[in-house]
Formats: C-alpha cells, sequence, structure tokens
C-alpha cells in the first residue's frame, strides 16, 4: 500500500538513540518514514518502531552509498519517490509540504535543495550560506523517483540519476535542509580516518594514481574555497579549525593512497628497520 504522499522518507543510523525520535517526528506526518539500521547496540530500533516507523536491517561497508544498499533500500519501499537522509537531518515545515505539493503534481522526476551545514552547535557555521543566493550549484538532490537512481564507485557524492528533470528549491532558508553535524575533533578524527582510508583504497583499486603536485593545489584550494570564497572567515576561529580538519582530510587520501601505491605497511616499515638493526648489531656481536 502507497503512502499518500507516495514519498518514503528513508533515514540511514547507526546507534542514534539520542537524535532517531526527532528524524521521525520530523516526516512521519508526511509519508512513510523506514529507517535503515546498520545494526544498532542501543536502543535506536526500538524508539523508531514505537514512533511508527518501519525498521530495516543492512549491515554496510562503512558507508551507505553503495549499489547493494540502494537496492536493498528500494526493495523495502513501496513508493515511487524517497529520501536518502541521515538522522542528523532536520526538515522545516515549509520544505516537507513544498516536497509533497511536487509529487503530487507527477512533474518532476528528482527534487534539489541547499544541505546548510551547522558545526560546533553554532547555526551560522555554514560554507556557503552567504552565496546560496547565486550559487545554484549548491544545490544538491534530495528528493528521488527511486527507479532512477543508481550508485557510482566513489564513497559520498555517488548516487547518480537517469534524468534532467529537475526541480530547484527556491533559495531561501526555509526551503534548505539543516545538517546538525556532531562533530568535535576526536570524532572527526576518527570517523574521517576511516573515510579516508575506504576512498583512497577505492581510488587505487580503480588504477588510479596520485599527484602530489595536484595533491597539494587541491587542498590549498580547499582551504581558500572554505574559508575565504564561500566566507567561513565569517565565523573565525570554530570554522577555521573545522576547515583545517577538511583540509587534512582531503591531503589524507592521497597520501593513503601514495603508501598503498608504494606497498607501505607497519610490516614493510619495520622490515626495513630490521636491516638497520642488524647492521648495528652485527658490529657488537662480532
Amino acid at each position: 500500500m502507497k503512502s499518500k504522499n507516495n514519498i518514503t522518507f528513508v533515514i540511514f543510523a547507526y546507534n542514534e538513540e539520542k537524535r532517531i525520535a526527532y528524524s521521525v517526528r520530523n516526516f512521519i506526518k508526511y509519508g512513510e518514514v523506514v529507517i535503515i539500521d546498520n545494526f544498532s547496540t542501543d536502543k535506536t530500533i526500538d524508539i523508531a518502531e514505537w514512533l511508527w516507523a518501519k525498521v530495516y536491517q543492512f549491515k554496510n561497508p562503512g558507508y551507505v552509498e553503495t549499489q547493494e544498499e540502494l537496492d536493498f533500500v528500494r526493495s523495502k519501499i513501496n513508493t515511487e519517490y524517497m529520501t536518502w537522509s541521515f538522522a542528523d537531518h532536520i526538515w522545516s515545515k515549509e520544505l516537507l509540504v513544498k516536497t509533497t505539493e511536487l509529487i503530487r503534481e507527477w512533474t518532476y522526476d528528482w527534487i534539489a535543495t541547499v544541505q546548510k551545514n551547522y558545526h560546533y552547535g553554532i547555526e551560522n557555521l555554514n560554507f556557503s550560506t552567504y552565496h546560496y543566493k547565486w550559487k545554484k550549484h549548491s544545490q544538491h538532490v534530495r528528493v528521488y523517483k527511486k527507479e532512477l537512481m543508481y550508485c557510482e564507485w566513489t564513497i559520498h557524492w555517488n548516487l547518480r540519476h537517469k534524468c534532467t528533470n529537475i526541480f530547484y528549491m527556491p533559495l531561501e532558508d526555509i526551503f534548505y535542509i539543516h545538517h546538525l553535524s556532531l562533530y568535535n575533533l576526536v570524532k572527526f578524527e576518527i570517523g574521517h580516518s576511516k573515510y579516508s582510508s575506504i576512498e583512497s583504497q577505492m581510488r587505487y583499486d580503480a588504477g588510479e594514481k596520485v599527484s602530489f603536485s595536484l595533491l597539494i593545489l587541491k587542498t590549498l584550494w580547499i582551504f581558500i574555497k572554505y574559508y575565504f570564497v564561500d566566507w567561513a572567515w565569517k565565523s573565525w576561529i570554530p570554522w577555521f579549525i573545522m576547515v583545517m580538519q577538511y583540509v587534512f582530510f582531503t591531503f589524507n587520501i592521497g597520501a593513503k593512497q601514495w603508501e598503498l601505491e608504494n606497498s607501505i605497511t607497519l610490516n614493510s616499515i619495520e622490515s626495513n628497520y630490521n636491516i638497520i638493526r642488524e647492521k648495528y648489531l652485527t658490529k657488537i656481536e662480532k
């Protein structure tokens, strides 16, 4: 049986007992709510089901943007449209109402809007807040016709589509998705170290070669773009800290890929050290 609004709000979760109720409450009046749970060990599932969300479990490889998980999700929903969301997202009433109105019109295949990022619990820390008015490319698709989606190999932003019939939400705050990013430096370093390892391995397996000249230019561009072009300097110290973390994350991807290309592991390093040890011990033991 289809939802009256023909949309399923898909939320990916792992140990989100502190936030999952907000997510379900956000969407439940506007369509079906499906939680794709990565085998949580807390009360995430109990809370979601108590609030009438449907819960399915799927073990992912550390990220959710894979063709296997997409196929699994599509097999569990019976609406034509779906979202790809997380427990740290919040949608406004205006965005939800506009989305369901557009779906009822059956005119557009996909719906795009801006994701407004929050860090350190502060509202105005956003990469492109001041440029949203003229940067239409800041809008990313958030509502999909499920049969038109597919995944490519790269982690993050690898959901693709087979259409050009996209509606772009008005560039106003009430139509943005608000991303309440729960990171301090320790959590960021742990999470993004995992992501950089996954992405560097993907690039290595795909036969890409790292260029340190390009890597240096890319990390410089990341800093300039986020901090100056996108006005992160308006928030001074908090965003300087976060921008530097994204710069380091970008650098780590290339550095780890270089290690893979040169077969550098802890064991290979230890083997080299053993040669040095033997060199000095040989003289001592003569």
